[in-house]
């Protein structure tokens, strides 16, 4: 049982000798939080509580209280996951000037997290502005809260893009693996 544990053992110690595959490994581990941080909050995060009506109702959670939150979470994802998308596609950038023969995988992995990036700004951000406005306005002291279905039509929206863009992520993250087992 000694002989395979440490023939994996020399396997893993010489593939990581090599820059290049700490480089790949680097920009996985990157893609991996920027992934499994949004599948965790979208999934068990604050996000089920407040962007699916049928959660707010059971949870008697305002429309109001469900903005607050999300504008909450909001400050806190913006600060993450836009640099570690950037990290993610600039190290899969160098990993492929590395590489030459992961090049193709690579690339297409750092096309994608970089992609994030202008996908948000394009498609998501006018969105967060008009759910940013929608709490804002909700939160003054005359305010009576948002109208009927707007938060959910809102909601729905940010849900259905914010999907396209964690698969986004989720190609880039698959292609970079799919490197580092091949390198």
């Amino acid at each position: 049982m000694a002989g395979p544990v440490e023939s994996l053992t020399q396997q893993l110690i010489h593939r990581m000798s090599d820059p290049s595959s700490l480089v790949i490994l680097t920009a996985v581990t990157s893609s991996s939080f920027w992934l499994f941080g949004n599948l965790g909050t979208e999934l068990d995060g604050i996000l089920p509580a407040t962007v699916t009506k049928s959660e707010r109702v059971k949870k008697g959670i305002s429309d109001a209280s469900a903005l607050k939150l999300w504008v909450w979470m909001f400050h806190r994802a913006k600060k993450h996951f836009g640099l570690t998308a950037v990290f993610s596609g600039a190290s899969y950038l160098v990993a492929a000037t590395l590489r030459p023969d992961l090049r193709p995988i690579l690339y297409g992995a750092s096309i994608l997290s970089f992609a994030v990036v202008p996908y948000t700004l394009a498609v998501l951000m006018p969105i967060n502005k008009d759910i940013l406005q929608t709490a804002s306005d909700a939160s003054k002291p005359d305010a009576k809260g948002p109208e009927e279905g707007v938060v959910d039509k809102l909601f729905g929206e940010w849900r259905k893009y914010h999907a396209i863009r964690m698969s986004i992520g989720a190609v880039a993250w698959g292609l970079g693996t799919a490197a580092l087992l091949l390198a």
